[in-house]
């Protein structure tokens, strides 16, 4: 293991300092900061997790497809509680968090071992990456960069939050605004007050093909059907390859309960965007090989229901999410994985 740089060894610095402040104690997670980049001028926003006890973490969601997830996550609507996993894991972000010697990789210990580093307990530093699909990476020396910037400023509002955590938003004429750290010319950091961001995350209604809904539609044999698209959070390690999440696709008739198709799918060989773009032909190519054709379309998540609004649209047949769906649910526990 090569010696730590400066940059690395300030990075655990901040982290061990995080960690004795102990922000979770008096803040949530929905008391976010923004903090504008120095360098790209992209803003980051600080979510500090862990008041109820467990994953003891300072999140940074980068950019705006990632605040959006988290404000569906932190939304009023019940239907996105089946999705809140995916819209977590397949969030832009950064994390230093704080586990137990067990949870860290062999390259992080001997990271901590070159540093001459020693814990004990739960409060085991862990600096990650996370993409969509993939399971959370060690960060390269730009998200280093932001890490040290999140923690370093969090710190630096630390007596002011914790006298009053809600300080970091306000309202006036322009509606909700959100307190954003960020570096003058001259090199101090200031308070400034931007405009939140408030959209929730649209999930996507990718195209389906129209012949193999048209062949679908064609089937004598009809049913309803129950259907499911959703990650595992338990990744895979394919050989020689980084771990993946699995997603899983899964198509019942709601009357015989017959299992009609089962996918399981990975970014391990196609981008993210390739993956959910494939959803709906899967769901068709299922209902074809069972040679059956949808009456309906019960979904057990929002998410799904989105996937499966164009070969609903192809079929001419009603799609529309449930908050239990049984069948599903008991399928879904009885599977090996």
């Amino acid at each position: 293991m090569p010696t730590p740089s400066p940059a690395t060894t300030r990075l655990y610095d901040l982290a061990d300092e995080l960690y004795r402040l102990a922000p979770w104690d008096w803040m949530d997670e929905t008391q976010l900061i923004a903090l504008r980049h120095p360098q790209t001028g992209e803003i980051g926003y600080l979510s500090v997790m862990g008041i109820a006890g467990s994953h003891r973490a300072l999140a940074v969601y980068l950019g705006q497809e990632a605040i959006e997830r988290y404000n569906r996550v932190h939304s009023d609507d019940p239907g996105t509680q089946q999705d809140s996993i995916r819209l977590i894991l397949e969030s832009r972000q950064l994390q230093v968090s704080f586990n137990e010697r067990a949870m860290l990789s062999k390259a992080d210990l001997a990271e901590i071992k070159a540093l001459g580093r020693k814990y004990r307990g739960e409060c085991w530093p862990q600096m990650r990456s996370f993409h969509p699909g993939i399971e959370a990476e060690p960060i390269n020396e730009a998200e280093a960069l932001w890490l040290t910037l999140a923690v370093e400023q969090l710190l630096a509002l630390a007596p002011l939050l914790r006298s009053d955590p809600d300080q970091t938003f306000r309202t006036n004429d322009l509606g909700v605004l959100i307190l954003c750290r960020q570096q003058s010319a001259a090199g101090d950091w200031t308070d400034a007050w931007e405009p939140h961001h408030m959209a929730n995350y649209a999930f996507p209604s990718p195209p389906c093909d129209a012949a193999l809904a048209a062949k679908v539609k064609a089937h004598p044999r009809a049913a309803n059907i129950e259907c499911l698209f959703t990650l595992l959070p338990s990744p895979i390690r394919p050989k020689g390859g980084r771990g993946v999440y699995p997603y899983i696709l899964l198509a019942v008739d709601a009357d015989t309960h017959m299992i009609l198709g089962f996918e399981l799918l990975t970014v391990e060989k196609q981008t993210f965007e390739e993956l959910i773009a494939s959803v709906p032909n899967f769901f068709l190519s299922l209902f074809d090989k069972a040679r059956i054709r949808p009456l309906s379309l019960d979904c057990a998540s929002v998410a799904t229901e989105h996937l499966l609004h164009q070969p609903a649209l192809a079929l001419g047949v009603k799609v529309e999410c449930y908050e239990e769906l049984p069948l599903l649910d008991q399928l879904i526990a009885s599977m090996p994985f």
